[in-house]
Order: C-alpha cells, then structure tokens, then sequence
C-alpha cells in the first residue's frame, strides 16, 4: 500500500486533523499536504517508520483481518508481498471450491490468492509440479468468487458485506464493480453496506459505478 494511501486512511478512521498529524508524524503541515496531493513522497527511513506505526495504531489492531492475518496482494515489488508466499501455498493446498460457508473476508483473501496465482508469485522453492497445479485453479477460484458476488442482492447485501478489512476496501469495490452488483442494488443500500464496513469516501469516489 502507498503512504498517500495510508495517510489518508490514518485520517479517515483516527479523526485527528492533519496538523495534528503531522505533529504526530514529525513534519510540517506543507510536506503533509504534499504527501496527500501526490506532489511528494515520504522518504526519510524514521518518517516512514512513524507512519507505519501509526497505521498499525488506527488501523490495524482493531481489525481482525488485518496485515498479518489475511492475504493481501500488494504487488511483485512491494516487500509485503513475500510476507504471505507461504500462507498462500497453504490456502490453495487446502482449497475446496465446494465449500459453501465462505464469508466477505474469505472471499476477498481468496480473490487475493488468485492475483498471485495469476501473476505466477510463489516461493523460490517450490516445484514445478505444484505450481502448475495451482495455477489450474484458477477457474475454480474464479467460480468461487463470482457465484459469491453473483448471490448478493438488495434483500441480503447489509448481512453479506460487514466487517471488510481495511486492506480489503479497493478489492472490495473492483468485485463489486466488475459483477454489477450496482445494476440490483440500490446506491442506498450501497452506501450503508460500504459504510457499515467504514470504506473511506475516497475509495467510493475513485470507483465511479459505485
């Protein structure tokens, strides 16, 4: 995840104004603000550090699916990634595409472990049987994940879609985006499904079908 992403998110859910926050951090409100509008980034090794812990602070341990807790795909260049190559060979080792009591969260980490399926992202050492395997469960995974979308209605969207992880937003609003959810629900219950998961205003507003 970038750290304008991360910023604004430190916003959203903390409350703490930004002046506030870049006291909290150690910067001024200018550098602040050019973080946020992309103008600059964050390079020094203690800023970044104190952003993390920040993040971790407001974000993360309230949230049960959390980094650490639930596969995220961040891509082939991000560190975090490598985090979660063994914990991705566990999932599709045990995947069952028959398995019916699939929540919000286990779909989302499902269609997270197919990103890195799809991108070919496993670990060094695993062998070229296994990989080649998994990557034949790809339509099953996909299956998987549309049929959950597919079943979402106006009548049952408020009990299906409720306590998304934060790190699960932007996933969230693409599956729903590219199984046209919005074409059977309300924009009213739209909203108040995404509210109830506290999907921030910014990533609604970069998903325009929403």
């Amino acid at each position: 995840m970038d750290y304008k992403k991360k910023l604004q998110e430190i916003i959203d859910i903390s409350g703490l104004s930004q002046q506030l926050l870049a006291d909290e951090i150690g910067t001024s409100l200018v550098t602040l603000n050019n973080w946020l509008n992309g103008k600059s980034v964050p390079t020094r090794k203690a800023l970044l550090e104190k952003i993390d812990a920040l993040y971790s602070k407001y974000l993360q341990n309230g949230d049960k699916d959390s980094i650490g807790k639930r596969i995220k795909y961040y891509g082939t260049r991000d560190l975090a990634t490598v985090f979660y190559l063994k914990p991705v060979v566990e999932l599709l080792e045990n995947f069952n595409e028959n398995k019916t009591n699939y929540d919000i969260n286990d779909v989302l980490e499902l269609y997270n472990v197919y990103v890195y399926v799809k991108n070919e992202v496993f670990p060094k050492d695993l062998d070229q049987d296994k990989a080649e395997k998994f990557i034949k469960l790809k339509p099953s995974m996909l299956k998987v994940i549309s049929s959950f979308f597919n079943a979402i209605t106006e009548e049952n969207i408020l009990e299906i879609i409720q306590g998304v992880g934060f790190d699960y937003h932007d996933d969230l609003l693409r599956l729903l985006t590219e199984h046209k959810v919005h074409e059977r629900v309300s924009s009213g219950k739209m909203m108040q499904a995404l509210n109830s998961s506290k999907v921030t205003i910014w990533n609604i507003l970069a998903n325009k079908k929403i």
